[in-house]
């Protein structure tokens, strides 16, 4: 299976991200977090759908 890694910079971006939706209405923040969950499935299940950046990583 593949593995998704984010960095902790992006780990605190998502969080913050959250907190910053949840304070504009309420579920909002978890919404967000349930699209990223959502866009990690995709990934996992299409692991080559995505566009190549560079050697290997897309």
């Amino acid at each position: 299976m593949i593995r998704i890694v984010f960095l902790d910079p992006a780990k605190v971006e998502m969080a913050d991200a959250a907190v910053y939706y949840e304070a504009q209405a309420d579920g909002l923040g978890f919404d967000f977090l349930a699209e990223v969950e959502r866009a990690i499935e995709h990934v996992k299940e299409f692991p080559e759908s995505g566009q190549i950046l560079r050697s290997g990583i897309r």
